[in-house]
């Protein structure tokens, strides 16, 4: 896994998983598993950012150059909302920004499948594996949730991150694809909990997922948790400029509430917002009703789940 670029850092799998893991990588580069992305879109609780844009292009980029010389081109993208572990499901709220980030990712160059799907509520990891978190991530996920409004339990989020229906480490019988997780750099404390589920899980004999994850170092917030100096996604159909001198200001910390960890996406934003088809898609997406029916006519696999959500809105 050599040639990636200073923008990723590589989360590696534990030491007795490293064999299993090269071999699986092989297997892929032969074209005999498929390379499977998983990103997974925290609950949204207002407008969608405008930084969506930027971070569809960062993933992009990472997709042309870091996948490709780590395993091979993706076969196939799954985004899933994680909403409805935390509690706070919304379905317009989770049909809304699977969508943005998909139709921005196709705004990007993105041309494999894209698969949308949100997160089974229930409790997918079985009780009988023995997951004992550090103490100081299980703290960090704590106060996470509270700035989050995260309902569930702290341990109990973390340890299902690693259920099939969010990064999927645990397999299933059959050819499991190669998992490549790519978030950004809050994503490396779950990959550090889901290392603790994959040792857990070894410990009792169950089939493991071959995965590494990919994090964006660069990007220090995700981006559907929204600063209070941020401009909406929406506010772009009024004046783009304005939008992304908003964005700018929300990117410098010598303006108040400005976080520099939203410079890179939003040095982004600015180049996607160039783009011809871009108004279009910020408009698709402005509403529950406009989101499904962009989402029915593009070509995106819908999962199970989410498409029963779909027939109810």
């Amino acid at each position: 896994m050599r040639g990636l670029t200073d923008a990723v850092a590589l989360a590696a799998p534990a030491s007795f998983e490293l064999a299993a893991t090269a071999d699986a990588a092989t297997e892929a580069r032969r074209g005999e598993r498929v390379v499977e992305v998983r990103i997974g879109i925290g609950p949204l609780t207002g407008q969608i950012p405008l930084r969506v844009l930027g971070h569809a292009a960062c993933i992009a980029d990472t997709l042309r150059t870091d996948i490709p010389a780590a395993i091979r081109p993706a076969d196939r993208v799954c985004l899933f909302s994680s909403a409805p572990k935390t509690g706070n499901a919304n379905a317009g709220g989770m049909l809304q920004s699977m969508a943005a980030l998909a139709g921005a990712l196709r705004l990007a160059g993105v041309s494999s499948p894209i698969n949308l799907e949100v997160a089974c509520a229930t409790q997918e990891v079985p009780n009988h594996l023995l997951v004992d978190l550090p103490a100081a991530l299980l703290l960090w996920f704590t106060e996470a949730a509270k700035n989050a409004g995260n309902r569930a339990d702290p341990a109990w989020y973390a340890i299902e991150h690693s259920a099939p229906s969010m990064f999927a480490d645990l397999a299933g019988p059959g050819n499991v694809p190669f998992r490549v997780t790519v978030g950004s750099a809050p994503e490396a404390r779950f990959w550090a909990a889901r290392r603790h589920v994959r040792s857990a899980a070894m410990m009792q004999g169950l089939r493991l997922a071959p995965s590494i994850g990919l994090i964006m170092r660069s990007l220090l917030r995700p981006w559907y948790s929204k600063t209070a100096a941020e401009p909406a996604l929406s506010d772009a159909l009024a004046s783009q400029s304005s939008a992304m001198a908003t964005l700018d200001r929300a990117a410098n910390p010598q303006h108040q509430g400005g976080n520099t960890g939203l410079k890179r996406e939003a040095r982004a934003t600015r180049r996607m917002l160039g783009l011809p088809n871009v108004t279009g898609l910020i408009d698709a997406v402005s509403s529950v009703r406009a989101a499904a029916q962009y989402v029915r006519n593009s070509k995106f696999e819908i999962g199970a789940r989410l498409a029963h959500e779909m027939e109810i809105m």
